[in-house]
């Protein structure tokens, strides 16, 4: 009936670290529409429209898990980054020698709706590509989740200072016990192995270990022995909202100055249409109109070399991008940074 609503999304005020800087961002959750309104464009228009909300609001960045992504595809969403489910046989892993040379360090329980964790996890995802800033519902999503049991959480110290932290939860799933690492944050190779080393006394008791990592986990490199496997491996996407503020307020690799000269092409948010200069220095960057468009970008081309995913040879090759051989390497440097990932479903 006339009238009636359609569809409906969650819009969720993010921040996400790039470069070592916190990029203003939207999570778009829970998109869904009515059985009888499916098929008749109700989801392309539902996102255009959202589109132009995230931009009134000032973001610079939207980001979600797309449930299909052709729909997403159409209003330039791009492949952003990894969300990865990692499992390991718990009795693969011998404390003895992940810890064989390493100092004792001291474990204490950690409250779950405290702050102290935040510093904590804020000094290892910055320098990470696509991390969260967490806000107040995504930290309780973590340790706290309505619908699962809370986690047990506990931190690590050297001396007085904390080096990291573990939040977890433990489940049956048909006749294997699993641990659920929720969030762990380790700010040393000593706390990393001592992390190891404390879901590996739950031998006795577990079967599986499973946790959130990037494709390429680094954690796995503490351990004597590769026994893990990705059990999941998921794109999130990524869509630029605001081409000036998304490149002006992302990070770059210090020690390089220079200009990039793009030509973005955005039929849905006409405000990026158009050629940017974007000049960088000392890991800075300010982008404004004009220039020669040196390199020519579809929004999803855009989105994935914004977020290091793609370096610019490679979204040649997927046709989202043209340029010359020098200029594309000289973007694919520009973004370059760790594999974009995050630990976060929303």
């Amino acid at each position: 009936p006339q009238g009636r609503p359609a569809g409906c999304c969650a819009l969720l005020d993010l921040g996400q670290w790039f470069g070592g800087q916190r990029v203003s961002a939207l999570g778009v959750a829970a998109v869904a529409i009515a059985p009888d309104f499916r098929g008749q464009g109700a989801a392309l228009h539902l996102m255009q429209q959202a589109l132009q909300e995230m931009a009134d609001r000032g973001a610079a960045l939207s980001a979600l898990y797309p449930a299909t992504q052709t729909l997403y595809r159409r209003v330039g969403y791009g492949p952003g980054g990894m969300f990865g489910n990692w499992e390991l046989p718990l009795h693969t892993l011998d404390p003895k020698r992940i810890l064989a040379g390493d100092p004792p360090l001291d474990w204490r329980p950690a409250d779950p709706g405290a702050t102290d964790l935040h510093p904590l996890y804020t000094q290892w995802a910055r320098p990470q590509s696509g991390c969260l800033d967490r806000s107040p519902v995504i930290w309780g999503e973590v340790l706290k989740p309505e619908d699962e049991i809370p986690a047990s959480t506990y931190q690590v110290f050297d001396g007085d200072r904390s080096v990291g932290y573990i939040a977890l939860a433990q489940t049956r799933q048909g006749r294997d016990t699993v641990l659920h690492v929720r969030d762990w944050v380790a700010l040393t190779p000593t706390a990393g192995r001592h992390l190891w080393a404390f879901v590996a006394r739950y031998q006795s008791q577990v079967d599986t270990l499973r946790w959130r990592g990037p494709a390429l986990d680094p954690m796995l490199t503490l351990l004597p022995e590769q026994r893990a496997k990705a059990i999941t491996l998921i794109s999130w996407f990524t869509r630029i909202l605001n081409v000036p503020q998304a490149l002006s307020q992302r990070g770059y690799p210090a020690g390089l100055t220079g200009e990039l000269h793009l030509q973005v092409i955005d039929p849905f948010l006409t405000n990026n249409h158009g050629n940017w200069v974007l000049q960088v220095s000392q890991g800075i960057g300010q982008a404004t109109p004009g220039g020669r468009g040196d390199v020519i970008l579809t929004h999803q081309g855009l989105a994935s070399l914004y977020t290091g995913l793609y370096s610019g040879h490679q979204l040649a090759a997927l046709g989202h991008i043209e340029g010359d051989t020098p200029v594309l390497h000289w973007a694919s440097t520009l973004f370059a940074g760790t594999t974009p990932w995050m630990p976060d479903f929303f």
